[in-house]
């Protein structure tokens, strides 16, 4: 059987063209860690024991972790996200409320699909602001959660007030 040099030129042209093609379709999927900076305010009775973002392909995924530092039941915590671009710009952020049943020393692994589009080289700062129990709620002004975050960006010194507890009526 002769073949000739062109037909296996042209079959090999067509199938690396072919393959080249496939992989050109092929997105990756391998999951990307962002990072992720939490802060909580002294006297808010919750522990953040993790924090990660994980980008893949189109979808950003938060997961944590808190923990009741309290001697009572915790129902709900109040958390701020901000994400910031790798030029130290705010890029987004989102706030939400977390129902809870959280008996002291009991802790819940949490995940959430994030609104705000992440990316490798963003930063991520996590916050709980708020926490809510049956006797009353433990806070700080977000506005002081947002100045702490721009300066934990900006590689400056930050802290956050103490939180101030509210006995329910």
């Amino acid at each position: 059987m002769k073949i000739s040099i062109l037909k296996v030129i042209a079959t090999l042209a067509v199938f690396v063209g072919f393959a080249g093609f496939v992989n050109a379709q092929v997105k990756d999927e391998t999951p990307k860690r962002i990072s992720v900076k939490s802060l909580v305010a002294s006297g808010i009775p919750v522990n953040t024991e993790f924090v990660t973002v994980t980008k893949l392909e189109d979808n950003s995924v938060l997961t944590y972790s808190i923990a009741n530092k309290d001697s009572q039941k915790l129902d709900a915590v109040d958390i701020l996200l901000v994400v910031y671009g790798a030029n130290g710009k705010a890029k987004g952020g989102e706030s939400w409320r977390q129902r809870v049943d959280l008996t002291k020393d009991a802790s819940a692994d949490l995940s959430r699909l994030m609104k705000t589009k992440v990316a490798p080289g963003d930063r991520v700062v996590f916050s709980i602001y708020k926490a809510e129990g049956r006797t009353g709620q433990w806070g700080v002004e977000t506005t002081k959660v947002v100045e702490a975050a721009k300066a934990f960006i900006a590689g400056n010194q930050y802290s956050l007030p103490e939180a101030r507890f509210t006995k329910t009526k």
